[in-house]
Parts: structure tokens; C-alpha cells; sequence
């Protein structure tokens, strides 16, 4: 997958690249999950609407432990907001899902 940056620079992104993700699901996920979601930082905040937004953030290994949290949060059933790409000491990236390789 190729992923473009605000500044039209590109990044190639392997499966086994690691990187720091951030990810957005709707509703209130305890931090205690932290453990069992790959150690990330999880935060829930009130959204301008009143529903919780829970955002998960911090290092991954690879895209393989990366799926394993977006299944593991498939399975409890938290719609997905949003997934965020930073390539370890890069800027934030947005993955576009459409542009593929």
C-alpha cells in the first residue's frame, strides 16, 4: 500500500514495517484492555455529540499485529472511526485504503 502525506511526499509501507498507529472506534473501551490490544494507549473523550470515541495510539510491530487489534475490536463489536499511519519518527499519515499496489 502506498500512503501520501499533506506535503505529496510517498512512503512505501511493507507488512512487516513498524509503525505508530492511532485508532478511533465509537464508544467507552476500558484502558485495562491495553494489555490484550498490543499495549496501546487508550483514552476515551466525550465527541461534540455526546458519544464516547475511545482512540487507541502507540507502537506496532507489523501489519499482522495490527490486524490482530482491528479484529479483536471486530469482535467486541466497536465500530471503527478511523486508522492512523506515522512512520516511527515521521509525521502522521493518512492510509487511503483505495490506493493499492
Amino acid at each position: 500500500m502506498t500512503i501520501s502525506t499533506d506535503n505529496n511526499r510517498m512512503h512505501e509501507l511493507r507488512m512487516e514495517s513498524p509503525g505508530r498507529y492511532q485508532i478511533s472506534i465509537q464508544g467507552f473501551l476500558n484502558a485495562d484492555w491495553s494489555d490484550r490490544l498490543g499495549g496501546l494507549r487508550i483514552v476515551t473523550t466525550p465527541s461534540p455529540d455526546g458519544r464516547a470515541v475511545t482512540t487507541l495510539s502507540g507502537e506496532v510491530v507489523d501489519q499482522a499485529v495490527l490486524m490482530g487489534i482491528l479484529n479483536a475490536l471486530y469482535d467486541l463489536r466497536y465500530p471503527l472511526l478511523s486508522v492512523r499511519y506515522q512512520a516511527l519518527g515521521g509525521s502522521i499519515e493518512t492510509i487511503d485504503p483505495s490506493n493499492r499496489r
